[in-house]
């Protein structure tokens, strides 16, 4: 189960809700990261706190149920028009990801 280092509420905290685990970037964010163009751990940050940015209601309402029980939590930020970040941990394999719109969460390899 996500580990609740605050209790959770709706509101984004100051502090992160939950740990991450394992973090892997995209090949594709990496590259953006590496040459400047976005700084991913902003995005992290929020997504820790419990700002799950731009999702549906169905979406927030199944993070916010998932801290303190085991599940998923997927977060989605428009970064701009033509770029969005989505961000998943997973509480079975401990792991979250980073990745671009259109890029599956974990590359095989």
């Amino acid at each position: 189960m996500f580990r609740l280092t605050r209790s959770s509420t709706p509101k984004p905290q100051p502090i992160p809700v939950f740990c991450f685990g394992t973090l892997h970037l995209s090949e594709k964010v990496l590259w953006l990261a590496r040459n400047g163009l976005i700084d991913p751990l902003i995005y992290l940050h929020r997504h820790l706190r419990g700002d799950w940015g731009d999702v549906n209601a169905d979406t927030r309402l199944a993070n916010n149920a998932s801290l303190g029980a085991v599940g998923q939590l997927t977060s989605r930020y428009v970064v701009n028009p033509r770029l969005t970040l989505h961000i998943t941990s997973i509480e079975s394999s401990f792991l979250t990801t980073i990745h671009l719109q259109g890029e599956s969460p974990v590359q095989n390899g």
